[in-house]
Order: C-alpha cells, then structure tokens, then sequence
C-alpha cells in the first residue's frame, strides 16, 4: 500500500476522503486550512476534512500557508502520492515536487473549461447543460495539468450549487476509487488538456450576489441558484435595506411588465412573493432581511406590505 497524503478543506472533500479510508487506503497524513473564527464571539470552527480527519484519528497538519515548514513536514514524511481536493490554495513545486508518483487534483468541471475557484457556479450561471469531475495530474499552473480521467453527467434541471457539489462530490469518490490502483501502479495514461478551449472563473465575492433585475428572469434564476450558500443574491430595497433571496422560482406570467416597475416587490394572483423582472418575474419564496431570520414569501408579505411596491395588476 502506498503512502497518501490528503490535502483539502471543504465539505466537497469530505466524502471522497471518507471513501477512500473505507477502502483501506490510509493517509499517513492529512493537510487542511487552520481552524476559523466565526461569529460574533469569534468562534473556532474546524474544516470539514479536519472533522472527518479527527474522527479517522488522521494525523493533521494546519496550514494557511505553503511554507518551508510544511515542505519540510511532508518531505520527511516521504510521500508515494499527494491528493488535493477543494484545498483552496495553489500548491507549489517544492509540494508537487515530493511524492514519487506525483500530485493529483479532483475538479469539479470538465476540464479544461471553468478552470478555477468556482467551477459549480459558473456551470450554472451559463446554463451548461452538462457537466463533470476530472482528475488530473497537478503542475505549478492553476487546473492545467494533464487529464487522468472525467466522468460527465447531466446538470439537473433547477438544481443549486449546493445540491450540484454534493452530486459531483460522490461521483468523484466513486472515480477515484476506480483509478488509484491505477495511478499508484503507475498505469495510467494521461492526455494534455486542449489550453486554447479553456475558460476560466473567479473568487466570488458578496457584492457579486446583487440582482440585476433588468437582465433577463431565466438568468436571475440561474444567478439565484448557482450563488445558494454562498456568495448568496439580494436586491436593495425601501431605505437602501438588502433583500437576501434565498429560494425563487419563474413565475408563470402572460402580463405584459412595465419597465417603470422592474425591480419592485408584488404579490401576485395567487397571493404569492413576486419581483418584477424585465421580461417576466420571479416568485420569491424564502427570503431575509439584514439581521432578521430566513422567512417565507408569504410570511414577507404579512410582516412586510409597507415594502411591497405595487399591486399584480399593474405589471
């Protein structure tokens, strides 16, 4: 059995670690990002592989940074294999360079297209209709090295970004279970990603969750469920006050909008949470205000009417 060692931090790890381990491959070692502090009373939360990691009795070693410690740490460990996944930082040559094997990644896209940090999202927002997991074998460059092997599947239809990492999640452990005999027997065959197709994504931020509501409603759908969790959508409204919207929908509309009224609040015929779009609009259905609980439309409308700023039929 080879030596392994696991790098990575969310809970899309989580399952493919916890695969692995049940299958009797081991990491003498697992790197992870340090304990973080949330909330106001500065709380120090654990990664998700750090959880799983203490409940295997892994050894754990911390690092926020790639440093000469770590290099150190994990050339003295002597690695055949390292395999990274969702760690969120880019590894170096003096970490590639240890394991006699080699460094592979697991990436929740197609490669080469949505190269980066949020392959999930971005695979919504554009509306792609189908989409994978690759494994490949890592170099200094961000998701260019060369292809081990994908698995692609069928994006659900009005899935979130959530729900769609979970599904890739599982499907990546069940392919790395499938090639890692083959990648530590060294019998692989690996094929050079065609650079010239590839497409790129970035670090989202907060302020990349405000809905334009003159763009069209089908992408304000996507925007809304590729951003579930995080970086989350809102629309300002009464008093310069952030809508948060959580879980929307399409609504079934044949009015004709007026431009004057996009971006405004409604209740629709059937008594529901509506905003105006610029060519339909969308059913609101669990919603926030800043520092207020996560409620339901029609509890919004009840607790809220001063907000809502015109009537369905007036669209």
């Amino acid at each position: 059995m080879s030596n392994i060692v696991f790098i990575g931090t969310s809970s899309f790890a989580v399952p493919i670690l916890k695969k692995i381990v049940e299958n009797n491959y081991i990491p003498i070692a697992v790197v992870t990002r340090t304990d973080k502090a949330v909330g106001r009373k500065k709380a120090l939360i654990a990664t998700p592989i750090k959880v799983l990691a203490q409940q295997y009795g892994l050894a754990i070693y911390d690092a926020d940074k790639i440093d000469d410690a770590l290099v150190e740490k994990l050339t003295l460990l002597k690695p055949d294999l390292i395999v990274v996944v969702a760690y969120g930082k880019v590894l170096p040559k003096a970490i590639l360079d240890i394991p006699k094997i080699g460094s592979v990644n697991i990436h929740p896209s197609l490669l080469p297209r949505w190269r980066g940090a949020s392959p999930l999202q971005f695979t919504i927002l554009n509306g792609d209709k189908t989409v994978g997991v690759t494994i490949m074998l890592m170099d200094e460059l961000l998701d260019h090295g060369p292809i081990i092997a994908q698995r692609e599947v069928v994006v659900p239809d009005n899935t979130n970004a959530i729900e769609l990492g979970d599904s890739l999640s599982k499907i990546s452990a069940e392919l790395l279970l499938e090639i890692l005999p083959k990648i530590i027997n060294k019998q692989i065959k690996i094929t050079e990603q065609d650079h010239t197709k590839a497409t790129f994504t970035k670090l989202l931020c907060k302020e990349d969750g405000l809905l334009d509501c003159s763009r069209p409603v089908v992408e304000l759908d996507r925007q809304i469920r590729a951003f579930y969790g995080w970086p989350g959508t809102f629309i300002e409204i009464l008093g310069g006050q952030k809508l948060k919207i959580i879980q929307a929908r399409i609504g079934n509309s044949g009015s004709i909008i007026k431009i004057a009224n996009v971006g405004k609040l409604f209740v629709d015929q059937d008594k529901k949470l509506g905003l105006v779009c610029s060519d339909g609009y969308l059913l609101l259905q669990a919603v926030q205000l800043d520092g207020k609980k996560q409620i339901s439309g029609e509890e919004f409308i009840n607790g809220h009417r001063k907000m809502l700023q015109v009537v369905a039929p007036e669209l």
